[in-house]
């Protein structure tokens, strides 16, 4: 998969662990194109009727902190928000001319797991070192929270197929 590709895949998923499906952005899924890539991954879509299910799954796996941390790796690896992986992902973005623009983050911190996929997109397709170096220290630490085995359903593939992304482009390097 040449690298416009899996800057594709990396927008996709992160927009997938950001927010929780609405109408339309299922309806923009359905595109043939990202349908096709979502099935290759093996997540299957889930019908508009499922929706309401959808976002309690999604409340309950990525927002309740009963069930975790969030996919926020400051709070991963040192317990609160705006750690040092924030830091870095700001000097990263900046020395890359991305602006983490809040509006377009739907408030989500600059070291979410989705943010950092985003980020990891514009670098892979500009500085391929430079993506390797992004995937080590930005992208790993969220695979033992992907792995979670206790999730099922639409999220649960998702986070089984984006863990399975991050080991294979860490193992592209």
């Amino acid at each position: 998969m040449g690298h416009e590709a899996l800057a594709g895949v990396a927008k996709l998923f992160g927009l997938l662990l950001l927010r929780e499906l609405e109408t339309e952005t299922l309806r923009s899924l359905s595109d043939p194109v990202l349908s096709e890539i979502l099935k290759g991954s093996g997540i299957t879509m889930p019908e508009e009727s499922e929706l309401e299910e959808l976002a309690a799954d999604f409340f309950e796996y990525f927002v309740n902190p009963q069930q975790g941390a969030p996919l926020v790796q400051s709070i991963s690896e040192g317990g609160s928000y705006e750690g040092d992986p924030a830091r870095d992902v700001r000097k990263i973005a900046d020395a890359a001319g991305v602006e983490l623009d809040p509006t377009h983050l739907m408030g989500a911190p600059v070291d979410h797991l989705a943010v950092e996929l985003a980020l990891w997109s514009v670098l892979v397709e500009r500085d391929r070192s430079a993506a390797v170096e992004f995937t080590r220290r930005h992208l790993v630490w969220s695979l033992p929270r992907l792995r979670d085995n206790e999730r099922q359903g639409f999220y649960g593939n998702v986070c089984r197929v984006v863990a399975d992304f991050i080991e294979a482009i860490g193992k592209a390097s």
